[in-house]
C-alpha cells in the first residue's frame, strides 16, 4: 500500500461511493446537533421563566425605542466619525441586564455544560460511525450498515478521547507552571515563558501526532483502548513515509479548508464554505488515513454489491440488469411469502408491519419497501425502481459505483449529477406520500413553535419597523444578491439535513430544533411591522418554511425507524436502507431550498419594494 493508494482510496469515496459516504458524515453532524440539544432546551425555559416574570417585554419595547430613534438620527454617537457605532440608550442597557437573574445563570451554565459533555459522546459517535464506515468499505462491506454497527464501538472511541485529553492536559499543566515560575523572574522569565510555550506547541502536536491513527486501530483492528493507543504510536515506525505524507495532507487540507472559510467570509457566503468542510475534506482524509492504516485500498468498482444487500453474479461482477433483477427477485422470493407484482417486476408491500420501517403506523407504502426482518433485504430493488420512476435508466450513483468497468460503461460527472437529483426528486415525493404522519407531525412541531415565539413577543405593542430600502435589503449589486443566494441555500440545507438526521436519536433533537427555528420565526413576527414582515418573508417562506417542515418529518421518521432497529425489529441493514432513502430525499430538498433561495435573494426584495409603495 503506497500513500498514493491510499489517497486514490480517499477520492474513491466521494467520487465512487458518494451516496453512502455523505449519509455518514451527515449522520455525524446529526450528533452535533443533538448535542446542543441540552443548551436548546436550557435556553427554552430560561425564556420561558423570563417572559412568566415580565422581563422580555422590557427589552421589546427599548428596541421599539431604538428603532425609532435609528430612524430619526436621534441616537449619540461621535459626529465627527462616520459610521461611529452609537451609544445604546441606558433604558435599554438596564433592560438588558435585567435577563440576568440568578435562575437563568444556572439554567445557561448547566445547558452549557451538559451540551459540552454530550459534545464530547457526539464526537465520538461521529467518529466511530464514519471510521467504522470506511473500514467496512475497505472489507468490501456495506459501509453505512458498518457504520451503524461502529456505534458499539463508541465507548473504546471515549477512552480514546479521554487518553488524549488526558495527555494534553498534563502537558499544559506543566506548562502553566513553568510558566508560572517564570513570570517571577523579571527578563531572564520573559524568555523562559517564550521557550516554555514552543516546547508545549510542540508537545501538544506531539501528542495529537502519536494518537492520530487510534480511531483508525479500532476500526480497523477492533481492539481495546489500550491496543488502539499502542497500534496508533506504532505507526509512525512502521510506516514512516505514510506517515509523513498524511501530516502533509492534513495540514494542507484543513488549512485550505480554513483559508477557504475565511474567503467565503469575506465574499458572504461562510455557510458554503462550512458545507464543503462538512462533506468534502473529512471523508478524503478520513479515507486516506483508514486505507493507510489497513494496508489495502478501496475495492475497486463491481467489488461489492449494490447497498446492503445487492446481489452480485457469481463470477464476483455485477450482472446485466435484466439479469439482475432477475435473481434479485428469486433471492426475495426464496425468503419471503408471495406477494403482489407490478409490470416491472417489483414487489408491493411488506409481508407484516414489523418488517417494514419506513412506513408509519397507520401508514401503508405505496411502493416497495425492503424486507427488515432478514438479512435479504435488498437495497437494488428500491434503487432500480427509483431510477426506472424517475424515467431515467442512468446506474445510480453507488450502482454505477458498484458497476464492474467491464461490464458497465461509466456515465460522465453531469450525468451522474443530473440522475442524483432527478432521484432525489423521486424520493420527496414519494416520502410527502408515504409518510404522512411524520410529515403532519413536523408541521405542527412548526407551527408550534411559531406559535410561541409569536405569542412571546407580539403582545407587547411594539413594532419594529424593516429597511429604508427593502429593494437592496440583500445588496445592491447582482454579486451581492448571488453571494445571499449562495450562503441561505447552503444554511437551509445544512438545518434541514442535520435537523433530518440527528433525528436518528428518536426524534428529540429534531423536535428541538424545529421548536427554536419555530420561535425564531414567531417571535421576528410578532415584534415587526405586519405587512413589512409578510412582504419580506412571505415570497419564499412559503417554500422554504414547508421544505424544513418536510425535513423536520423525516427525522421524526429516521427517529422511529432508529427506535425500532434498537428494539430489535428490524435489522442494520434495514436501518441502513432507510438513511439511504433520507439521504435522497435531502438531495430532494436541496432542489426546494436552491428555488427558495434564489426567490430570497432576486425576487423578494424586488416584491416587497413594491408592495410597500
Amino acid at each position: 500500500m503506497t500513500p498514493t493508494d491510499a489517497l486514490r482510496s480517499g477520492f474513491a469515496l466521494l467520487g465512487g461511493r458518494t451516496r453512502d459516504t455523505l449519509t455518514l458524515y451527515l449522520l455525524a453532524a446529526g450528533a452535533v446537533l443533538a448535542a446542543r440539544v441540552p443548551l436548546l432546551v436550557a435556553l427554552g425555559v430560561a425564556v420561558a421563566v423570563l417572559a412568566s416574570q415580565g422581563r422580555i417585554e422590557p427589552v421589546v419595547e427599548q428596541l421599539g425605542e431604538l428603532d425609532s430613534q435609528l430612524g430619526e438620527g436621534g441616537l449619540a454617537g461621535d459626529p465627527t466619525t462616520p459610521g461611529a457605532t452609537p451609544e445604546l440608550p441606558p433604558a435599554l442597557e438596564q433592560a438588558i441586564a435585567g435577563l440576568v437573574t440568578p435562575t437563568t445563570t444556572v439554567l445557561f451554565l448547566l445547558g452549557v455544560l451538559l451540551t459540552l459533555l454530550a459534545a464530547v459522546v457526539a464526537q465520538a459517535v461521529g467518529t466511530a460511525v464514519t471510521l467504522c464506515g470506511i473500514a467496512g468499505a475497505l472489507d468490501d462491506e456495506d459501509p453505512v450498515s458498518a457504520g451503524l454497527s461502529g456505534l458499539s464501538r463508541t465507548a473504546s472511541y471515549l477512552g480514546v478521547w479521554f487518553v488524549r485529553f488526558a495527555l494534553l492536559a498534563v502537558v499544559t499543566g506543566i506548562a502553566l507552571v513553568v510558566g508560572g515560575v517564570g513570570a517571577s523572574l523579571g527578563p531572564v522569565g520573559a524568555l523562559l515563558g517564550l521557550v516554555t510555550a514552543f516546547v508545549w506547541l510542540l508537545a501538544v502536536l506531539f501528542v495529537l501526532a502519536l494518537l492520530a491513527f487510534a480511531g483508525q486501530a479500532l476500526a480497523v483492528d477492533e481492539v481495546g483502548v489500550a491496543g488502539a493507543v499502542k497500534a496508533s504510536v506504532a505507526f509512525p515506525v512502521r510506516e514512516p513515509f505514510g506517515f509523513v505524507v498524511y501530516v502533509v495532507l492534513a495540514v494542507v487540507a484543513y488549512g485550505g479548508a480554513g483559508v477557504l472559510s475565511l474567503l467565503s467570509s469575506a465574499l458572504g457566503v461562510p455557510r458554503l464554505a462550512a458545507l464543503i468542510a462538512l462533506l468534502a475534506v473529512p471523508p478524503v482524509v478520513d479515507g486516506f488515513k483508514t486505507a493507510l492504516y489497513a494496508g489495502r485500498s478501496l475495492p475497486p468498482v463491481g467489488g461489492r454489491s449494490l447497498g446492503a444487500t445487492g446481489v452480485r453474479a457469481d463470477d464476483g461482477r455485477e450482472s446485466d440488469d435484466s439479469e439482475a433483477d432477475e435473481t434479485r427477485v428469486e433471492a426475495t422470493e426464496e425468503h419471503e411469502p408471495s406477494r403482489p407484482e407490478t409490470d416491472d417486476g417489483f414487489v408491493w408491500g411488506p409481508t407484516t408491519d414489523d418488517a417494514d420501517p419506513s412506513t408509519d403506523d397507520g401508514e401503508h407504502a405505496t411502493d416497495a419497501e425492503p424486507p427488515t426482518d432478514d438479512a435479504e433485504s435488498v437495497e437494488a430493488d428500491t434503487t432500480s425502481q427509483t431510477a426506472e420512476s424517475a424515467g431515467t435508466d442512468e446506474p445510480l450513483p453507488d450502482a454505477e459505483a458498484f458497476a464492474d468497468p467491464g461490464t458497465h460503461s461509466r456515465p460522465g460527472v453531469g450525468s451522474r449529477f443530473v440522475g442524483g437529483f432527478r432521484r432525489g426528486l423521486t424520493e420527496l415525493g414519494r416520502f410527502l406520500v408515504e409518510h404522512p404522519l411524520a410529515n403532519l407531525a413536523g408541521v405542527l412541531l412548526f407551527a408550534l413553535g411559531i406559535g410561541a415565539g409569536w405569542q412571546l413577543t407580539a403582545g407587547v405593542g411594539t413594532r419594529l419597523g424593516g429597511p429604508a430600502n427593502v429593494a437592496t435589503v440583500f445588496g445592491e449589486t447582482p454579486l451581492e444578491a448571488t453571494a445571499v443566494f449562495g450562503n441561505i441555500a447552503a444554511n437551509n440545507w445544512l438545518v434541514a439535513a442535520t435537523a433530518s438526521f440527528g433525528g436518528l436519536g428518536f426524534g428529540v433533537p429534531t423536535a428541538v430544533s424545529l421548536l427554536f427555528n419555530g420561535v425564531l420565526i414567531g417571535a421576528l413576527g410578532g415584534v415587526f411591522d405586519r405587512l413589512t414582515f409578510l412582504a419580506l418573508v412571505a415570497p419564499h417562506g412559503v417554500i422554504e418554511i414547508p421544505a424544513l417542515a418536510v425535513s423536520g418529518g423525516l427525522g421524526l421518521h429516521l427517529g422511529r425507524v432508529g427506535y425500532r432497529g434498537l428494539r430489535g425489529r428490524v435489522s442494520v441493514d434495514a436501518v441502513a436502507d432507510e438513511l439511504r432513502r433520507g439521504f435522497d430525499v435531502l438531495v430532494g430538498l436541496a432542489v426546494v431550498f436552491v428555488v427558495a433561495a434564489g426567490i430570497e435573494a432576486y425576487l423578494t426584495p424586488a416584491l416587497a419594494a413594491w408592495i410597500l409603495g
